[in-house]
């Protein structure tokens, strides 16, 4: 589908995986990331037991400019899927042109019948862009703290047990998962310098495979998450944090989800 955005005539399709290596230039020279490969976006992208990706992509002639991508997730308590909007990116040659808000509308439009609404973590340079021009609201920020990794029951991302196992077996960090005594709740943890971990805890259904058996007793510890109307006990430096990181959201149906608490494991910075 072709399509003018301010004189210029641009291409829209929807994600594709035979794609990947456009997507993976194109990342790569914007973010200036190297984890940002073929082999992390196919995991990430194509191999989530909840669904592919959606979203849609932008070519001006053979040069792919502009790219908006949103993974299939769970709530608790919800039906309906959510989408996680997980990457954003225009081509430094085609900013302000209306690309960034264009690929996202045309997202949330074509999908909203099969998904109740979007959630995202902004950093700063994206944040004005989602709640000025696409409607997105802002919820809170995730905060570095240490304390109880309780969350509500309802409104948090639950995990299947092949997503979880799907989760932890990112290319980009190595993540560990430990059911907790209870059985239906998950404990995950990243390593960040020696024995310092980062830690959430997550609510599991269907479990049955013996590798997440290893039963863990510990609800405290370092994690990096927002928890709707709870304020932590103990602050730790913002500088320590990847960036600011803003938990933002847009139903796109009657059929919305409530959020509840938002962890680092929700969505990929680790």
């Amino acid at each position: 589908m072709d399509r003018h955005e301010k004189g210029r005539i641009f291409t829209f399709s929807r994600i594709n995986r035979s794609n990947l290596g456009d997507y993976e230039q194109l990342l790569t020279r914007v973010f200036r990331k190297a984890h940002l490969n073929s082999d992390y976006l196919d995991w990430l992208y194509f191999r989530n037991p909840n669904g592919d990706v959606v979203g849609f992509d932008a070519y001006w002639g053979e040069d792919l400019v502009g790219h908006y991508a949103c993974i299939p997730i769970s709530i608790n308590h919800y039906s309906s899927q959510a989408l996680l909007s997980v990457n954003t990116v225009i081509d430094p040659s085609q900013q302000r042109t209306g690309l960034f808000k264009t690929l996202a509308e045309m997202t949330y439009k074509e999908f909203q019948d099969d998904f109740s609404c979007v959630i995202g973590v902004a950093n700063a340079n994206s944040f004005r862009g989602f709640t000025r021009h696409l409607g997105f609201e802002h919820i809170g920020d995730l905060e570095l703290r240490f304390g109880s990794l309780s969350r509500e029951r309802i409104g948090q991302r639950v995990y299947s047990e092949k997503e979880i196992l799907w989760r932890i077996q990112s290319p980009q960090h190595q993540l560990y998962a430990k059911v907790l005594k209870e059985q239906d709740l998950v404990k995950i943890s990243h390593k960040i310098f020696g024995p310092i971990a980062l830690s959430a805890v997550s609510r599991l259904i269907k479990l049955q495979n013996a590798k997440l058996v290893a039963k863990s007793r510990q609800r405290y510890g370092l994690t990096l998450d927002w928890r709707k109307d709870k304020k932590p006990l103990i602050f730790l430096p913002k500088k320590w944090k990847p960036s600011p990181l803003h938990l933002i959201f847009r139903p796109l149906n009657e059929k919305a989800c409530r959020v509840t608490s938002w962890s680092f494991p929700d969505f990929d910075a680790f």
